[in-house]
């Protein structure tokens, strides 16, 4: 079982190492726990939360996965307001998918280019 402090202390290293926080899938001791901890910070979010709340016990989750995946892989993926922060220090990087617009906010760009361009693009 690795805990959360041991493989932020390997993620930090590998930053110091690599330049950047976005160790690939295979790697041996980083990969798979970035990529879980990434589904359950999405699913989290989808829940309407941006953490777990304390009054879960450290092991238990909210994501939509059962617990007993990540329990098998010996990675805790229980994610606090503090864990969060200390993954945003190092600049763990959530998605790699630029954020989505709002339909109001694709429509206010498209205007702005056809006042700049007197043409809509095509």
């Amino acid at each position: 079982y690795f805990s959360f402090d041991t493989l932020f202390q390997k993620l930090h290293e590998f930053k110091a190492e690599k330049g950047h926080a976005t160790p690939p899938l295979k790697h041996p001791e980083l990969g798979r726990w970035v990529s879980e901890t990434k589904a359950n910070k999405k699913a989290l979010r989808e829940k309407g939360l941006e953490y777990e709340p304390k009054s879960l016990e450290e092991g238990e989750s909210l994501a939509d996965k059962p617990m007993d995946a990540p329990a098998m892989l010996g990675i805790n993926l229980y994610l606090s307001e503090e864990r969060l922060a200390l993954l945003d220090s190092v600049g763990f990087v959530w998605s790699l998918a630029p954020p989505r617009m709002t339909w109001e906010e694709r429509f206010e760009e498209l205007r702005q280019f056809r006042e700049q361009n007197g043409r809509f693009p095509t």
